[in-house]
């Protein structure tokens, strides 16, 4: 892990970046939004992918079933 105030390596167990002198502990809490906020972002990402492959598929459905588009218009 690297200190989040000057980009020293960090070694387990140290509470104060021997670099700078910054306390671990902020790093730590910076390390753990940066994470909530990634998982948050892969969540979104992965949910609008299925919602775009549902919708996909169901288009491609219609069209498979019901033929090309001109004659499911004729059908209306």
């Amino acid at each position: 892990m690297r200190c989040a105030h000057c980009g020293a390596e960090l070694a387990p167990g140290d509470h104060f970046c021997k670099n700078c002198g910054k306390s671990i502990e902020n790093n730590l809490e910076k390390v753990d939004r940066a994470t909530q906020i990634s998982s948050r972002m892969l969540k979104r990402t992965v949910i609008g992918v299925i919602a775009f492959a549902v919708v996909m598929i169901g288009m491609f459905s219609i069209l498979v079933f019901m033929g090309t588009l001109s004659d499911v218009l004729e059908r209306f």
